[in-house]
């Protein structure tokens, strides 16, 4: 054997042993795959995972960048604060790895990110929602207004959500709340109903019993048949998911409305811009847009710092270091042309008082941020109408 011959020998086997270490330092634990050997396609399968794995582990993959970068989103309205007025002079801006001033970054925040993909498995479930426990009382004789009311009201103090009584008219056969009805109203059939859930959470058992008490004693004392709707142990279910789904879309959307630089808005300019705009100055101090078919509030413009109102005096001579635009999806009758409305009034107020758009954690706003919200608002506004429960409709205000 020639000496070349001998080397290309060695440096063989010596790259053999090396691979040999490296593969035995490195090499995954197998135990951990569950795989038979007996299946050899599994096998091939679990050879092809424990040399990417091998790969991996030597030369690992540089962490994308981009990858912890949090894209605007709605907020869900439990988590909305305002934030604490800024220091003249100081900067606004959020530390980098830190919340924003006027946000306080619930446990939930990364999971409302994909709110537009709401899917039943998230805990809401498929089908439409039961809103309310209820109970029929029928009879032979008719029932004034004030007779019911006055047995149901010793009973409907003990219950903590919302509840209500309807009577079916004579002879209008009409039904109508008692509560709102005429002293002189007959009925013949009552329905009494206890809604499910509401901002407080889910009814619970007690709260289920104390209404039955209710329904016994209005078929007592009103000589009536009863029917209930179901059993407790079947509407308690039906509670803990209309409270999930209240939780989870419970979505504002938010935009921010930012002076650029350390600068702020006068409050004459807020005024007569807003004027302009169509936005007026109602419930609560703060500005709002009303929908002219039924005049309730599409979205709102508030001080983005507390206490979030506009006083009088501070729209004559003050002075705001921000501004925040907000909707309440569910509450809006058509979600997506209220988001563009609300989008077209800000980038209007940004343009006409030298600000800028920012999400509710001080990032500034792009086309494609915007475009992203919209997607989520839309999500929000299907997924809600899958469930049976309409945006803007008589059952989403019952309930946001």
């Amino acid at each position: 054997m020639t000496l070349r011959l001998a080397l290309l020998t060695l440096g063989v086997v010596v790259l053999i042993l090396i691979l040999g270490l490296s593969y035995l330092r490195w090499r995954p634990n197998v135990s951990r795959l569950k795989i038979s050997v007996r299946d050899p396609g599994r096998m091939f399968v679990s050879r092809m995972a424990n040399i990417f794995q091998l790969l991996r582990a030597r030369f690992p993959l540089r962490p994308n960048s981009k990858s912890g970068q949090r894209e605007p989103s709605l907020v869900s309205a439990a988590d909305f604060e305002l934030g604490e007025q800024p220091v003249s002079g100081g900067d606004m801006s959020p530390v980098p790895g830190q919340q924003a001033p006027d946000r306080k970054r619930g446990a939930d925040y990364h999971r409302t990110r994909d709110i537009a993909g709401l899917l039943p498995e998230d805990g809401v479930g498929s089908g439409p929602l039961r809103i309310d426990y209820w109970a029929r009382l029928s009879g032979d004789e008719l029932v004034d207004r004030d007779s019911v009311l006055s047995l149901y009201r010793e009973y409907e103090i003990n219950l903590e959500h919302p509840r209500a009584v309807h009577g079916r008219s004579h002879p209008g056969r009409v039904w109508l709340d008692l509560e709102q009805a005429g002293s002189d109203e007959l009925f013949a059939d009552l329905v009494v109903s206890l809604q499910l859930a509401d901002h407080s959470g889910p009814v619970e058992e007690t709260e289920l019993t104390r209404f039955n008490s209710l329904i016994f004693a209005l078929a007592e004392g009103l000589h009536r048949r009863c029917q209930l709707d179901s059993s407790i142990e079947e509407a308690l279910p039906h509670a803990r998911r209309l409270d999930r789904f209240c939780k989870a879309y419970d979505m504002l959307a938010i935009v921010n409305i930012e002076p650029i630089g350390d600068t702020s808005f006068s409050g004459k300019d807020i005024e007569r811009v807003m004027h302009r705009s169509g936005m007026r100055l109602g419930h609560q101090n703060i500005f709002h847009y009303y929908d002219p078919k039924n005049g309730t509030s599409q979205f709102s413009l508030a001080n983005r710092y507390q206490p979030g109102y506009f006083s009088h005096t501070d729209l004559i001579d003050g002075s705001f270091r921000g501004m925040t635009m907000f909707m309440s999806i569910p509450r809006c009758t058509e979600p997506s042309r209220s988001f563009g409305e609300m989008l077209s009034v800000a980038e209007y107020l940004a343009s006409e008082l030298n600000g800028s758009l920012a999400d509710p954690d001080s990032g500034r706003l792009s086309p494609a941020h915007l475009a992203l919200i919209q997607r989520q608002v839309n999500g929000v506004g299907e997924s809600m109408k899958r469930l049976g429960v309409t945006p803007g409709g008589e059952e989403a205000l019952r309930l946001f």
